[in-house]
C-alpha cells in the first residue's frame, strides 16, 4: 500500500477517535483537533468522533468546586464522575464546532447496544441522520449506565465498532506516541497483524484505559470490515493534513481481506460474547481448512448461560481464539448433547450432523494469535 492513497483518495467517511491523554492538553489540542477536522469536510467528507475524557473531564468538575476525588477504584465512583463529566466534555465539543458554524450532537453508547442487530440498525440510521444534517457525531461509551460485562471498556473497540457500522473508508486514532512501535523504532506501516506485533504492543501508559494492544485490536477488526487504520500522533500540528498529503507519519494498518464480510458478520464482530466453547483439533482444522460448520462432536467442553442466536467465543484447545459465531441453540440444550454416554453419542452421529451448533454462514474466523476478543 502506497502513501499516496491517502493523497489521492476522496473517502466518503472518516471515524477520529481521541484518547484521553490529548485532552489534558487543553484548549490549543482541541483547535488543532478542529482544523483537521475542518479539513475533511472542506473535502466532502462526513466526519465521526469518538472521544474519551469524561472521567477526566469529572476530576476537573470536582476540582472546581474543591471536592476530593479521592481512587476513582470502583464502578460506581467512575461512573457518577463520568456523569459529572460528560456534560463538560460536550460542552467543549458544542462550543469549538459552533464557532464554525457546525452543530455537535452527542451519542452515548455501551456494547449491549450492539447486542442485537435491530439496535445496530438504529445506531446506523441515527448516525446516518446526523451527518446528513452536516453534524459532528461525537459518540462516547456511557460509562454512567453499564456494567463491566457490558462495556466495550476501551474507546478504541467502540471507534472500530462505530467506523464498522457506517462503512466508514478511515479509522484514525488519534494518540500520544509516535504510532506503532517495535524496538523503540516506529512501524510505518502494517500489512499484516501477526504474533510479533500482538507481543510488541503495550498496556495503558496514560489516564485512559486502552493501550496499544487495544488500538491494534481496533486496527485488525476495523480491516476486516474493509476499513484503514491509522495511528497519529494528536500531539503534533495537523497530524490528519499531513497524512492525506502523503506524508510519512504514524502507522498505517490496513490487511486487505480476500472476501468482504456480510452487514451480519461485521454486526458479529462487536456484539457482545455470551459464552465460550473449546474445540478439538479435528474440529479445528475442520473450520479453518475445509470451512465447515461445528457441530457438537467437535466441542471439548463450554462456559457461559449463552441462549439460541447469541454470540459465542470458538476457542482452540491450546487457548487459541478462532474466531466467534452465531449459536443456533443455547447452553442447556448443548450440555445434555454433550453429556450423551459413548454409545449413545455413536448412535446419534446422524442426528448430530444435521445439529450443528455454528452454521458456517454465521461465524468469523481469522483471530489467529489476536488475544482475548
Amino acid at each position: 500500500m502506497n502513501r499516496n492513497l491517502f493523497k489521492e483518495s476522496n473517502p466518503s467517511r472518516v471515524v477520529i477517535k481521541i484518547g484521553s491523554s490529548l485532552l489534558e492538553e487543553g484548549e490549543d489540542f482541541l483547535r488543532r483537533l478542529r482544523e483537521d477536522i475542518l479539513f475533511l469536510r472542506a473535502r466532502g467528507t462526513q466526519v465521526v468522533l469518538v472521544s474519551s475524557g469524561a472521567v477526566l473531564r469529572g476530576k476537573e468538575v470536582l476540582q472546581l468546586y474543591n471536592i476530593p476525588p479521592g481512587k476513582v477504584s470502583t464502578t460506581s465512583k467512575r461512573q457518577a464522575i463520568s456523569a459529572l463529566g460528560q456534560n463538560h466534555l460536550m460542552s467543549c465539543y458544542e462550543k469549538l464546532m459552533r464557532e464554525k458554524g457546525i452543530p455537535s450532537a452527542q451519542v452515548l453508547l455501551t456494547a449491549s447496544d450492539f447486542r442485537n442487530r435491530r439496535s445496530c440498525a438504529n445506531i446506523e440510521q441515527t448516525l446516518n441522520e446526523l451527518l446528513n444534517l452536516g453534524a459532528l457525531p461525537v459518540i462516547n461509551e456511557n460509562d454512567t449506565i453499564a456494567v463491566e460485562e457490558l462495556m466495550f471498556g476501551e474507546n478504541d473497540i467502540l471507534s472500530s465498532a462505530c467506523a464498522t457500522l457506517i462503512h466508514a473508508d478511515y479509522l484514525l486514532i488519534l494518540t500520544s506516541s509516535e504510532g506503532f512501535l517495535m524496538d523503540e523504532k516506529r512501524q510505518e506501516m502494517i500489512e499484516k497483524i501477526e504474533k510479533k506485533h500482538w507481543v510488541a504492543a503495550e498496556g495503558p501508559s496514560g489516564p485512559g484505559k486502552g493501550g496499544m494492544k487495544s488500538k491494534l485490536k481496533a486496527a485488525f477488526l476495523s480491516n476486516l470490515s474493509g476499513c484503514i487504520c491509522a495511528i497519529l500522533h494528536g500531539g503534533k500540528e495537523k497530524p490528519i493534513q499531513r497524512l492525506f498529503n502523503a506524508e510519512d507519519i504514524g502507522t498505517v494498518i490496513f490487511c486487505p481481506q480476500k472476501k468482504a464480510l456480510s452487514t451480519k458478520k461485521k454486526w458479529m464482530l462487536f456484539a457482545p460474547l455470551q459464552g465460550k466453547v473449546i474445540v478439538d483439533l479435528g474440529a479445528q482444522e475442520a473450520l479453518l481448512e475445509r470451512g465447515a460448520s461445528l457441530l457438537p462432536v467437535g466441542i471439548k467442553s463450554i462456559s457461559g448461560n449463552f441462549f439460541p442466536h447469541e454470540i459465542i467465543l470458538i476457542e482452540g484447545m491450546s487457548g487459541r481464539p478462532l474466531g466467534r459465531g452465531l449459536a443456533a441453540y443455547g447452553y442447556n440444550d448443548l450440555l445434555a448433547m454433550l453429556s450423551m454416554d459413548p454409545n449413545e453419542l455413536q448412535k446419534n452421529k446422524a442426528y448430530w450432523r444435521g445439529k450443528e451448533l455454528i452454521h458456517r454462514n454465521n461465524m468469523v474466523l481469522g483471530f489467529d494469535d489476536m488475544g482475548k476478543l
